[in-house]
């Protein structure tokens, strides 16, 4: 794996989002929730107390 500290960070967002589901930095769109977290992008649904991560990619570096 060639971006294991991103992976990292990664996984360790999905930890926090148990604890506070709604981040100040999340976005709302429809009735997901996007997370970006590095070059990753998390979509998830809250349903009560339950977090379901529908969606994890990596999104495309932008060339300048």
């Amino acid at each position: 794996m060639r971006d294991q500290d991103g992976m990292r960070r990664l996984v360790a967002a999905i930890n926090l989002l148990a604890d506070e589901p709604r981040p100040p930095e999340a976005f709302i769109r429809g009735e997901y929730h996007r997370l970006r977290v590095g070059p990753y992008r998390i979509m998830y649904l809250i349903q009560d107390q339950l977090v379901t991560i529908d969606h994890i990619d990596r999104i495309a570096e932008q060339s300048e």
